[in-house]
This record gives C-alpha cells, sequence and structure tokens, in this order.
C-alpha cells in the first residue's frame, strides 16, 4: 500500500475529530479555564490576583494559583466573545496535541510523521489525562507542545530552551526540563531557558509589582492553597505520603528524600541512555512524581509515551500505560506506582551498559 492513502486517510479523519471535539464541548462551562479568564481581567482591572481574588460563580474560592505574567497573558481570553473562549481553547488543544504527536513520531520513524501523528492524536482523546484537560479547560496540552517542540523541532542554538523558559514563566513545573538540556550537555539551551524564564518573571514585577511580590513570597510556598493533596486525583509522592496521615515534618522530610532520589534517578537514566526521548519523558517523570501537586489531567505525558511505544513495537509496555491511563486507575496511586516501576526498571538497565560517551549526549534537532 502506497503511504499516500494513509496520510490521505488521516488528513480525512483529523478535521472530522475536530469538528466531533467542538460539537462534544460547545455548551460546556470549563472552570479551570473561567479561573484563568478572571484572572486575566482582575490583572487588566488592577484588581490583586491572589488576596482577595473572586473565582468563577460556581465557586468563588477557587484561586488564581498561575506567576502574574500568566495573568497578563490570560488576559486575552477577555476579549473573546463569551463561549467562545472555551471552544477556541478546545481548537488549539487539538493542534498542540497534533504537533506533539507528529514530533515524537518523526522522531522515532521520520517516514511516518504524518501518517501515524494525527491518528494518534485522535486516539489520545480516549485517555483520561487528556479528556481531564478538556474538561476543566487546562493548558496542560500547550505547555506539553511547548516543551516537546522547543526540545524536537526547534533549531538554531539561540532559539533552543526559549519556549521551555516561556512554559516555565506561566507554569513553574516545566522548569525542570533545564535539566534535560544540562545532562544532554546543551549548555545554551539550558542557559536560554533559564534567562527567558528570569525576563518573564522581571516582566512580571514590572506590570504587576505586588501581586508579584505575593505571589513568590507567600503564595508560591504554600502548595495547601492549590487544593487538597490528599485526594486520590493528586497523582505524585506528595499525595501519596499525604495519603498516609504523617506528621506534617515527617511528611516533608521523606517528600523532599523520595523526590530528589527520583530526580537523581532520571538524571542517572537521561545521562546514559542514547536515546534523546527517553532522556525527555524521565526528565518529565521525575518532575511529575516530584512535583507537591499532580492533578490527573497534569499526566498527558503519557501521550507522547505512548506514541514511543507503539512505534518501537513495546507492546507489553504500550497496553500496560494505555491500560492505566484510559480507565481511570487512579485509586491507588497507580500513576505513581506505575512511572516509579518504570523509572527503576530503566535504571537498572541503563547501570547494565556502557556509558555514554560525552560527545554522544550533545542533542541533535530532528529538523536542520
Amino acid at each position: 500500500m502506497s503511504i499516500a492513502y494513509p496520510v490521505r486517510l488521516s488528513a480525512a479523519l483529523w478535521p472530522a475529530a475536530l469538528a466531533w471535539l467542538l460539537f462534544t464541548w460547545s455548551g460546556h462551562y470549563p472552570i479551570d479555564l473561567d479561573v484563568y479568564r478572571l484572572g486575566g481581567l482582575a490583572w487588566l482591572d488592577g484588581r490583586p490576583l491572589y488576596v482577595g481574588f473572586t473565582g468563577p460563580p460556581l465557586d468563588p474560592q477557587l484561586p488564581f494559583t498561575y506567576p502574574p505574567i500568566a495573568a497578563a497573558l490570560f488576559s486575552g481570553l477577555s476579549f473573546v466573545p463569551g463561549g467562545w473562549h472555551n471552544l477556541l481553547v478546545v481548537a488549539a488543544g487539538f493542534v498542540a496535541l497534533t504537533a506533539v504527536c507528529v514530533a515524537v513520531a518523526g522522531k522515532v520513524r521520520p517516514d511516518l510523521r504524518w501518517t501515524v501523528g494525527p491518528p494518534a492524536a485522535i486516539g489520545a482523546l480516549a485517555l483520561d489525562p487528556v479528556w481531564m484537560t478538556y474538561g476543566y479547560g487546562q493548558i496542560n496540552l500547550f505547555l506539553l507542545a511547548l516543551v516537546v517542540i522547543d526540545v524536537l523541532l526547534v533549531t538554531g542554538r539561540r532559539r533552543r530552551g526559549v519556549l521551555i523558559g516561556v512554559a516555565a514563566a506561566i507554569k513553574l513545573t516545566p522548569a525542570i526540563f533545564v535539566l534535560y538540556f544540562i545532562v544532554r550537555r546543551d549548555w545554551r539551551a539550558a542557559i536560554t531557558s533559564m534567562v527567558t524564564f528570569a525576563g518573564l518573571v522581571v516582566a512580571g514585577f514590572l506590570i504587576a509589582p505586588a501581586d508579584s511580590l505575593q505571589y513568590w513570597l507567600h503564595s508560591l510556598l504554600n502548595p495547601d492553597r492549590i487544593g487538597d493533596m490528599s485526594l486520590s486525583t493528586n497523582q505524585s509522592i506528595r499525595g501519596l505520603l499525604r495519603g498516609f496521615g504523617l506528621a506534617s515534618g515527617v511528611e516533608t522530610l521523606l517528600w523532599v528524600v523520595l523526590a530528589a532520589a527520583v530526580v537523581a534517578t532520571a538524571v542517572f537514566v537521561a545521562r546514559r541512555t542514547r536515546d534523546d526521548l527517553v532522556a525527555l519523558f524521565v526528565i518529565a517523570a521525575a518532575g511529575l512524581l516530584a512535583s507537591p501537586v499532580s492533578w490527573l489531567h497534569h499526566w498527558v505525558w503519557c501521550v507522547p509515551v505512548l506514541v514511543y511505544l507503539g512505534l518501537r513495537g513495546n507492546w507489553l509496555a504500550f497496553t500496560s500505560v494505555f491500560l492505566v491511563f484510559v480507565t481511570r486507575l487512579h485509586e491507588f496511586d497507580t500513576y505513581v506506582w506505575l512511572t516509579v516501576v518504570a523509572l527503576g526498571a530503566l535504571a537498572v538497565r541503563q547501570a547494565t551498559r556502557s556509558p555514554v560517551r560525552p560527545r554522544d549526549r550533545v542533542f541533535q534537532p530532528m529538523i536542520k
């Protein structure tokens, strides 16, 4: 069969899937997206973003949890007519999801980039983290796309790292991916990421000085402000420990030790593997596990992992990951345990192999 036929089929299915998505979510109220909109509106009006912030009508106590610079970016939602901002985010999110799948497929099998990428994005809609991202109106797919595009597609030494810096400035957790550049010895990209992040933080102080002080000195230091960390929907090490009912000091100490161990293991694997995608995925896993709060919809990293496993033909791992993320198996911290086991197995595997030579760690972009 000519490769042109699957590409044409993919081109026909993708807009149909987008139309179905828009129909499915039309009229839906995404409460988190409304928080973003209200945060942007508060910044435009000069009202406080953190102390005294009023959330959406359904839950006025919901806080705005992002840095001030994010509120400035979200302010654009205020200019979109009511109801349309949700459909705009749904469509843009599907484009971002497709870009991720195409980029990962192209890295593994360049000849199958357009054959596999768009259908994989359609299939990813069945995964719980993706569906919940749409349900809440979250921005996880955009952050995922910023990181994947920066790592796999951006060319030019001066540009690589900018998108990760932007993602980290919007929501701090993507800052973990600076480690990817460091362990792969892409020093310039690591510095670019940090400079971009710092520049946007400074911009936040310039446009919202009082809110910036409140966020960086107070709100950021209180993870409980984001939500109840003991909920089963918080799939992180801190969430797992919170479920044990430990004393606060003991819980914090264990979290720091275990999070450090997870990050160290991820760095070990990322340094030794010859596979850039494996290095990227273990850093992502470390970020999700070590973060105080990793809600179910944060785990959209399962999408590029599944694309990778499928194209590599690792069907046992593919099936295991797919079943966990499609069947909502999170009541027993399943996401956490699956990721810990996978990370441990990769560490053991890399420990039995000869380390990568330093020059082999320098990342080669997919597109030159």
